[in-house]
């Protein structure tokens, strides 16, 4: 999904502003964010972060049920697998479109997948929020009072 040009502004004035994020994380030396890259500014990766945690799509294996446990596993292929993710979704993209781009394109025959047999079940999905862009006059007033009270 696109993000729109305001969102990346707003984005861009968030990353700008704060400290890098993964100063303050526990990491051990060398352990880089999602959002690194070398020779990028920290408000850069900053941005990276942001955009990753709440613009992009992200897809996480919660439960995994048919592979034997690490003592008894072996070099062998399995009848059955089943696989369960969540996926975040864009705010601007709307759960039932994205669910049916999953069943497409999980339901397509494509060579990596040795023509498996792929079910899919859709659990409960829900859309995201994008609130509409704020009129210039009401973005001037909240900005107005935020000086006023931050002494900005």
């Amino acid at each position: 999904m696109e993000i729109p040009p305001y969102r990346v502004q707003e984005c861009r004035h968030i990353a700008e502003a704060l400290p890098l994020f993964t100063k303050k994380l526990p990491v051990i030396p060398g352990l880089h964010s999602q959002g690194y890259a070398p020779g990028r500014s920290e408000a850069d990766e900053n941005f990276e972060i942001i955009i990753n945690n709440y613009w992009r799509p992200s897809l996480s294996v919660i439960g995994f049920e048919g592979l034997p446990p690490l003592s008894k596993a072996g070099n062998v292929v399995y009848k059955e697998l089943k696989l369960r993710c969540s996926l975040r979704l864009p705010p601007t993209l709307t759960a039932t479109k994205a669910a049916e781009i999953v069943n497409r394109i999980l339901n397509e025959q494509r060579p990596e997948t040795y023509n498996a047999k792929i079910e899919v079940t859709i659990g409960e999905g829900g859309n995201g929020l994008d609130a509409p862009k704020l009129p210039e006059s009401i973005e001037a007033k909240f900005k107005e009072a935020h000086a006023a009270v931050f002494s900005e």
